[in-house]
Formats: structure tokens, sequence, C-alpha cells
């Protein structure tokens, strides 16, 4: 095989794929680990490729964010695991805000009978939410985003300079060790960053396939969460680089 077709080959391979190690290449591509970290090296220069310990993946920017529907039933059995962990620590007579997102409107059905002061700047939340005897809800307020459904701006956050609540649970569109949790957009980052000053605990909520994803604007670094829940879909490599940190990491 021609080295200009094994390069083409390898790059459809990590297309398809989140990660491969250096060993799985070479067994398809029947060629050498050695000639697989050659080729790696070559196409770094032209795409965006992590090379980690052991293997390589492509390195993926999130641009820009996606429609509050079309994300509502994507791996919506992952959300409800990652919800039903989520909902075990939270106790009752709690204040927490809740961030947007699919996977906390997951959380928030579990919250339902629970007794808690909820702030959120998630309009589908506050909704459902309304609907407890025993939730009282806030919404932050400020201008809504069209494609979250969501409040954001200078007047959500000065609603929040207002409060101290004892849990934060936010998710994300793109998480890494190296970029810590981003996104696409500056006001929501600045907003979610703002929830996480408030908390005196702060739980982070995205599935694996946000993971070693980074997006615009940075919100806060990994270590500054007290808990990390994702699934078990996070592959080994994943796994093994998360243990690096001090932030305890639950996967369901």
């Amino acid at each position: 095989m021609l080295a200009l077709e094994r390069q083409k080959k390898l790059l459809k391979l990590l297309e398809d794929c989140e990660f491969s190690t250096f060993i799985e290449l070479s067994k398809k591509l029947d060629v050498s680990s050695m000639t697989i970290r050659r080729d790696i090296r070559l196409l770094s220069h032209k795409h965006q490729l992590v090379i980690s310990h052991g293997g390589v993946s492509f390195e993926q920017v999130v641009k820009k964010e996606i429609p509050y529907s079309e994300k509502r039933e994507k791996n919506i059995a992952i959300k409800r695991r990652m919800a039903k962990m989520a909902a075990s620590i939270v106790n009752n007579g709690e204040s927490i805000v809740l961030g947007s997102g699919t996977s906390n409107f997951e959380l928030a059905k579990l919250l339902l009978p629970k007794e808690l002061t909820v702030i959120t700047a998630d309009l589908s939340i506050a909704y459902l939410l309304a609907q407890s005897n025993t939730i009282q809800t806030y919404v932050t307020g400020g201008f809504i985003d069209s494609l979250s459904s969501a409040c954001v701006g200078p007047a959500s956050i000065d609603f929040l300079d207002r409060v101290n609540v004892d849990k934060v649970f936010l998710g994300c569109m793109a998480w890494s060790l190296e970029y810590g949790v981003t996104t696409p957009s500056i006001n929501k980052a600045e907003l979610k960053r703002k929830m996480i000053s408030v908390a005196e605990k702060r739980i982070l909520i995205s599935d694996h396939t946000k993971f070693d994803k980074h997006g615009l604007t940075k919100i806060a670094d990994l270590c500054e969460f007290d808990l990390i829940i994702t699934d078990r879909g996070l592959n080994h490599d994943g796994r093994k680089r998360l243990k690096k940190i001090k932030t305890k990491v639950q996967m369901v």
C-alpha cells in the first residue's frame, strides 16, 4: 500500500472513532506501530490531531451551539443515568442552581418530589419545576437566547450576585483536561462562571461525547469542580488521564 493511500485510510479510521491506539491502527492497516507514528507526525501538520500516550484522536473544536430541540433526545439514556446520579446527592432543604441544558432538564424531572429552592436560567426547567408545590423556583431573568431557551446577559448575572447556594449543576458542550470546560458562547461562559462562584459545591454533568473537545470561551478548569458525572462510554485513555486530576469522577 502506498504511503498516501495508507494515510487517507488512517484519517478515515480516526474520523470513525473517538480515539485509536497506535497498536490498533497498525493492525488495521497491517503496518508497524513505528510507521503509524511517522504517518501521524506528518498528518498532524495539516490536520488537528491530539497525540496522547499510546494513541491519537482528532482535536474537536465546538464552533457553534446546537439548538435545544435537536439535543433533547440525543443520548437520552445516558442523560437519564447521569441525572439519576446527580439527583441522589440533592438533599431536601437545599438551595441549588441548575444550569441550562438537556441533561439538567432530566435532572429537574427527578427533583420534583423534593423540597428545594432552585435557581435556573433555563425556561424549560423553570416551567417544569413550577408544577411542584415543594420547590421554590427562581428564574434569573435577562435576555432569552432562542437556541437554548435560556436567559443570558447582565440581568442574569446581577440576580446571581445576590445569592449563595449549596450546589450548582452545570452541563457543557465541551470539556477536556487541556482546555477545561468551554463553550462557543462568550455570554454563556460569563453566566456559568458566575453560577460556579455562588455555589459551595460544584458538579459538572457531561457525557463522553463532549470529552476532549473545546470551544471558544473557557468557563472553568476541571479542578474547580468537586464532582464530574459522566458515563462509561469514556474511552480507556480518557479514564486514565482523568485519574490525574483531584476532582472526583463518577461514571454511570
